[in-house]
This record gives C-alpha cells, structure tokens and sequence, in this order.
C-alpha cells in the first residue's frame, strides 16, 4: 500500500509552468517530492514501484546504492522526467535502466532520450554494469526509438505484461501492453551456450544482431542432470506476474515446475514466466517440457544469470498480439516467431 500521506502530496494540484529550461542531472533529496509529483501525474497512483511515490524511499534506495535516480530538473526546483539505474535480480553485473517518465506537457522536447543517454554515458560507467537493458512499452514505439538510437538492440518480448490498468489516467492503452526487452553491451563475458532445438533458428537471428561472443553448443542427451533442480519464485502484484528463475536444471525439473505453478495458481497470478540458464547444457530438455504445458517463447536475456538467460512465458487467455506496436524490422520478426510459437504450443498443450 502506498503511504496516503504521500499519496496526498502529489495529488495536491500543483501546476508545472511550460516552456521552462532544464538540465540533466543525479538525484538529490531535495527532488523526491517532486519526483512522486511527475510519476501520479502520468500515473496516478498505479505505477508498479511503489518507492517512487515515497521521499524517503526514494532517497534512501539512492543513498545505499540500490538506486541510481538521474531527474530533469527546471531552475524552480520541478522534476519533469526521471529515470534510474538499478541492478537486476540474479547478476551484479546486469543492471536495468527503467522507471522512465516525463510529464505530457515536456514531451515535445528531447527530455526522455536525455535522460535515457545521461544513464548511458555518464552513470553507467560509475556503477559495476557491464551489460544494461531496458524494457520499452509496446502501446507505442516512442521508447522504442529512443532504445535503438543509443545502441540498444531487442532481444526479447514480454507479452500483456503491463495491465491497462496502469495506463487508465492518460488513457494510452487499449488493453494490456507488452514490454520489449533491449540489451547493450559494455563489457563481453564469453561462455557456452546450449541452443534449444526449437528455438536454434530465432536465437541464431538474435545474437548475429549483437557484438556478445559465444560459443553455441549442441545439447547432448547422454549427459547426466543434477539430481535435484533449484528455482525460486518472485510476484509482481499490479501485473498479476509470477516469475520462476531457476539456478539449476536437474532431474525433477519440471515436478519443480509443477510446485510452483501451484503457489502461482493459488497467487491468482496471470502470466506465468520462467527464467532459464542458457549455460545449462540441459535447458532444450526444459524448453521441450515447458512447451508440453503451454509455454510459449518470450526471448534472449543476455547476462542473465552472468550466463545467458531464455524467457519463456504462458499467459491466461489469449494475448493481445494485435495490440503490439514496434519500431524496427527486427523486432517485428521477433514478434512473428513468438505469435507462431504461442499457437503452436497452445495447441500442444490441449492434446
């Protein structure tokens, strides 16, 4: 739950003059009130991260480095855009540059692309990233662009990630809203990676659009699996999310599956996702075992786990492909293999 107080504090109305002039800058504590005041104006209260409608959480994440904040800011003190770097859950050396936002009446200037660059070139090299990414909404290709311009390239798409819910003050949405995951390298760890199967064509179009260097390997049946496989499981509330990251593939890899999709059904959960290391020369025998029970394809995940990562998903009801709206080729090509391999495999499933 949000802090009402707070709550109260960006819904006071409070108008930010047009026109102002602005610069690119880090966090202070001075800039939280006014950051929660920029996230409700296009929000409201449904953003998903709830630390940025709290001043204190705010500063706090920032001051211990577990967020990295940049805002820009006009002379009076207004935040009309912010964004951050922070890292990700399973490799220090991956991090995420996302919570961008800028208030409507400054996106007709550069404001987002600056803030996106300033994380790039300025911030990134005083954090231990050594690949970034970013995730651009598909109810427009606006972050799209802004991704491709600084040297993002897709890899991966979320399907109805994001509900309509979080859209409904600015109405932008006309159903759920699918993320497109962008990776951008700044230091290679070479490694092996086992390409599953079913996926070798798709992958292979993939990494040839990236500058990681691996050395792709055929799974070899013969070898034996860990007795025991290890996952955990970690909920988004707002979307209805349930993701699976698994550490280990091992013999009783999908009777683990099986444990956690029933915590996931009793979550009311409506996108199920599971995360698997590319490393593990077992992850086609999982592919094929998730496509059995209805997982379709989501993407690449450079770094994952500091080895590669392969997103599967599996969603309830029918996913809003149509709804989609990308900006390069590439992506698009993505999003054809995904759609085919979600009839595919929700036909398979319902043998």
């Amino acid at each position: 739950m949000k802090a009402t107080k707070l709550l109260q504090l960006a819904r006071e109305k409070y108008t930010i003059e047009p026109a102002q002039q602005y610069i690119i800058d880090r966090f202070r504590p001075e800039d939280a009130c006014a950051v929660a005041r920029c996230f409700y104006e296009v929000y409201g209260d449904s953003y998903s991260v709830d630390t940025v409608y709290d001043p204190a959480a705010l500063t706090k994440a920032n001051s211990e480095g577990n967020l990295y904040s940049i805002v820009a800011r006009t002379p009076t003190g207004d935040v009309i855009g912010h964004c951050a770097l922070f890292a990700s859950p399973c490799c220090e050396f991956l991090f995420e540059e996302g919570q961008l936002v800028v208030i409507p009446s400054y996106r007709n200037k550069a404001v987002a692309g600056q803030l996106v660059h300033y994380g790039l070139e300025v911030l990134t090299p005083c954090v231990p990233a050594q690949e970034l990414f970013g995730k651009a909404v598909c109810n427009h290709s606006i972050s799209q662009k802004i991704g491709a311009d600084c040297g993002f390239v897709e890899t991966a798409l979320e399907v109805d990630y994001i509900p309509e819910s979080a859209y409904k003050k600015e109405k932008s949405a006309a159903g759920p809203v699918s993320a497109l995951w962008m990776f951008r390298c700044y230091q290679d760890s070479p490694h092996d990676v086992f390409l599953p199967e079913a996926y070798a064509d798709i992958l292979h179009f993939l990494y040839a659009g990236l500058t990681s260097r691996r050395n792709f390997k055929k799974q070899d049946f013969k070898t034996s699996h860990d007795s025991a496989s290890r996952a955990h499981i970690h909920f988004f509330g707002l979307q209805k999310v349930a993701r699976m990251y698994v550490e280990t593939i091992g013999s009783d890899f999908i009777s683990v599956i099986d444990r956690l999709e029933q915590t996931i059904r009793a979550n009311d959960s409506a996108i199920s996702q599971v995360y698997l290391p590319l490393g593990n020369s077992s992850a086609g025998t999982a592919v094929e075992m998730l496509r059995a029970r209805g997982y379709f394809l989501g993407g690449l995940l450079p770094r994952w786990f500091n080895q590669d990562g392969l997103l599967m998903q599996k969603i309830t009801g029918t996913p809003h492909f149509d709804q989609i709206h990308l900006y390069s080729a590439r992506a698009e090509q993505l999003l054809g293999f995904i759609s085919n391999d979600w009839e595919a495999t929700t036909f398979r499933a319902q043998i």
